[in-house]
């Protein structure tokens, strides 16, 4: 199980890195990498691809309003492909990573997503990949909160969306067997 969701991590942040470095530069492949991992996800898991469309949809909105709001920029007036297609891969690697976590104690998790989300913007920041208009310290804040917001959300989606990904029945062996 931990092996199979060592592989999800990687691809994971290697899609991140890919988008936050690559930017519009290699927003093509960003988007064929992640479309390619999401139709395998509707091939081995159907049920969890509404679910994960509904979480890069409300990342995407507050993204967009966070936009709007002047909390950060972009080279661009509008969310860049780029950021698009990282949230459809952040929806993915959580639809993995909640059940695998949901086992520890609900503030530690929600607290954990909220720092990996904000630290994953201000990472951004760092990589010119996205401009705060406020401090860094005062968006890296409101970024923690909303995180945390929206670390709720993917718990009450996620937690036991679909019996494939509970961490009992995930084999350890061979992580591509979906009839075990």
């Amino acid at each position: 199980m931990m092996r199979h969701f060592l592989l999800i991590s990687l691809w994971f942040e290697a899609l991140w890195l890919l988008a936050v470095l690559g930017q519009a530069r290699l927003q093509w492949i960003t988007i064929g990498l992640v479309t390619v991992t999401m139709a395998y996800t509707a091939l081995r898991y159907p049920l969890a691809l509404g679910r994960i469309m509904m979480v890069a949809a409300i990342g995407m909105t507050l993204d967009y309003i966070n936009l709007h709001v002047g909390l950060f920029s972009f080279t661009t007036s509008f969310l860049p492909i780029w950021l698009v297609g990282l949230w459809f891969a952040f929806a993915w690697f959580a639809s993995f990573a909640i059940p695998v976590f949901s086992h520890l104690p609900a503030l530690l998790v929600f607290s954990a997503t909220a720092l990996g989300g904000a630290l994953s913007y201000w990472a951004g920041h760092r990589f010119g990949a996205v401009q705060f208009e406020w401090s860094v310290a005062g968006a890296v804040f409101v970024l923690f909160l909303e995180w945390f917001g929206l670390s709720l959300l993917l718990m009450k989606v996620f937690r036991n969306a679909n019996p494939t990904f509970n961490r009992d029945t995930v084999s350890d062996r061979d992580p591509l067997d979906r009839h075990r």
